[in-house]
């Protein structure tokens, strides 16, 4: 995964904070962003961050980790330039964490700007489209676990800080969590809520440990199910007294995380943090409170204006996975999910299919089946517990609502006829289609073969269309597959497939007399094809005479026009099946399609 901080969008690159906050494009804070990128220095430094974008897509991560002051004074056009030149073109997930710049519009001239009247992290939230993005983390992207307080989505009126006072500034604030593989992401802001002097954009820039005791309590869960945890933060866990760092944490807010390391065991710290907003790289620092260490591997990652970013790689003995794939005979929302683990394997797993449903057990093998009720987008996610640690893994999963409304399954097709297909689909993915449906048939064991490829040319959505024109093969044959693969123009495929026979359509009968002993039947002749009828006879009950219960076939015969008289005398008491089947003159289907009549508990005339 790839770490991206302090991209400053607005900023010339300046040392000097009166140099360096100069007015991006058009003048105040909260006009839409018109495609300006600013003077030179600021066009430049919008260049390197879209260098280390490139750079990031090119490596096919898992994820990127933006870990704030994606702005240089959270002005609107900022964020927007933002969130189309780099959020909006990262190839993977995102993860955003509000910096210390982002917090709330702050222009070279902040006359018109009121901190009191102004929500931090407001424009952060609407412009940089970080609401949205949360959203859609929780709800569809392949993230599992995600866990939040109220205080991401919804801003605070007003909060608590750590020693007890009250601040009034309504405010988000983001933290927030999630699991992959046995490790645990733990994002916090602990960005001061007080408002930075003139010429200096944005809040103060020193830390401030807020909301302590959803991190906590977060840290604890992830601790009680064995998971290696990693801190992202804008602010790296260091003090504030060292050289050149004035804005960290402070004495007294380091001995508070300290005590409520402390109050978890004597060994209890942070594996490691990560965090930005230094402008410089520095790896694997180790800090220490009063000898006591409370993270033992801190990175800090320089600006990203400056070409600057950072890749992480995780290791582990285990890695969990699973496929999903549709059934191809159901219709279209059963879908099978197989787990598996790369060195081991697990003691329990659990599949969460993302509609409020689940399933798992203890066997070594994980597959499990799950139809859904409706179509949309779901988030699948698979726990395991491998040598007590829990491993977790989320896909997301497209449902499509596709269907096959002709040929249905089974059905039997004669030599010669044209079978209407006709197909129903739409695309859950917003803005997308099916652009083409492509058919194929199987005849008996012989390689699959294009009946048809039909195009969506229009790109409707949803998308209904019908083909009458091919022709079935002079054969017979009892398995035969069509096979349907639907394919979206968002990239994934869906299959299914449709058994069917190539014989003669079955007659329907239509009435049945009995009368003296005589049987008259009369059916529908259904076939297309030449060919002549087997009538029959099938009996259970009591045969007169032995008092034994038995199951009888009796045959009376061929004939070949629609109707049939014969005499029935079989002395038995019970239910008499009767049937017609057609036949050609190979006997095709002598016992395979056939209609049936019953007459429950009737007794022949002796």
């Amino acid at each position: 995964m790839g770490i991206m901080t302090d991209i400053h969008i607005g900023t010339n690159g300046a040392w000097l904070p009166w140099q360096e906050n100069t007015e991006f494009c058009a003048s105040g804070y909260n006009n839409p962003w018109n495609g300006c990128m600013g003077d030179d220095g600021q066009e430049n430094c919008i260049l390197q961050n879209i260098a280390v974008r490139d750079r990031l897509n090119s490596l096919n991560l898992d994820y990127v980790m933006l870990t704030g002051d994606f702005t240089q004074s959270a002005e609107r056009e900022e964020f927007e330039c933002f969130k189309a030149l780099i959020a909006d073109s990262l190839y993977t997930v995102y993860f955003p964490i509000l910096g210390n710049h982002d917090s709330w519009p702050y222009p070279p001239d902040q006359t018109d700007v009121d901190p009191d009247n102004v929500v931090f992290g407001g424009y952060f939230m609407q412009y940089g489209g970080f609401k949205k993005q949360f959203i859609k983390i929780r709800d569809s992207l392949p993230v599992a676990h995600f866990q939040y307080p109220a205080y991401l989505l919804d801003s605070t009126r007003s909060y608590e800080q750590y020693d007890g006072s009250s601040v009034f500034w309504p405010s988000f604030f983001t933290f927030y969590s999630f699991d992959y593989q046995n490790y645990h992401f733990l994002f916090a802001d602990f960005n001061s809520r007080g408002s930075a002097d003139l010429h200096n954009p944005g809040s103060e820039g020193d830390a401030d440990i807020n909301k302590l005791k959803w991190f906590f309590q977060d840290f604890d869960r992830a601790r009680s199910e064995g998971r290696r945890i990693i801190v992202f933060a804008h602010h790296p866990l260091i003090p504030s007294n060292w050289p050149g760092d004035a804005e960290e944490f402070d004495a007294d807010e380091l001995n508070r995380i300290d005590d409520s390391l402390d109050l978890r065991g004597s060994n209890v710290y942070f594996e490691w943090w990560f965090g930005g907003h230094e402008h410089e790289n520095r790896d694997n620092t180790t800090t220490l409170v009063s000898g006591d260490t409370i993270a033992k591997h801190v990175y800090i990652t320089g600006q990203s204006y400056a070409g600057v970013y950072r890749i992480i790689n995780l290791h582990d003995n285990y890695f969990l996975d699973f496929t999903s794939t549709l059934d191809p005979l159901s219709e279209g929302r059963t879908y099978r999910f197989v787990g598996y683990i790369l060195g081991s394997w697990q003691s329990s797993y659990i599949f969460d299919f993302g509609d409020g449903y689940s399933s798992g057990g203890s066997s070594e093998s994980m597959i499990k089946s799950h139809t859904y009720a409706i179509s949309g987008i779901k988030k699948v996610t698979l726990d395991a517990v491998i040598n007590n640690r829990h491993y977790t893994i989320a896909h997301t999963l497209i449902i499509p609502d596709i269907r096959v409304n002709s040929p249905s399954k089974g059905v039997v097709l004669e030599p010669g006829t044209r079978p209407e297909f006709s197909f129903y689909a739409q695309d859950p993915v917003n803005g997308s289609y099916f652009k083409r449906i492509e058919v194929y048939c199987k005849i008996n064991n012989d390689p699959y073969t294009n009946v048809i490829t039909l195009y969506n040319d229009s790109h409707s959505n949803p998308y209904s269309p019908a083909y009458s024109e091919w022709s079935v093969p002079d054969v017979f044959s009892s398995n035969d597959t069509f096979k349907i693969v639907f394919v979206s123009h968002s990239g994934y495929t869906r299959t299914m497939k449709i058994p069917f026979q190539i014989g003669l359509n079955p007659s329907t009968i239509t009435s049945l007399t009995f009368q003296d002993s005589v049987v008259k039947i009369t059916w529908n002749d259904n076939s297309r094809k030449n060919k002549d009828y087997y009538v029959g006879k099938k009996v259970r009950g009591v045969v007169a005479g032995s008092g034994k219960d038995t199951l009888v076939w009796y045959h009376f015969g061929h004939v070949n026009d629609s109707i049939c008289f014969f005499i029935d005398t079989f002395p038995i008491e019970g239910e008499n099946i009767y049937r017609v089947a057609a036949i050609d003159s190979t006997n095709h289907y002598w016992y395979s399609d056939y209609d049936t009549i019953d007459i429950p508990f009737y007794k022949a005339d002796s």
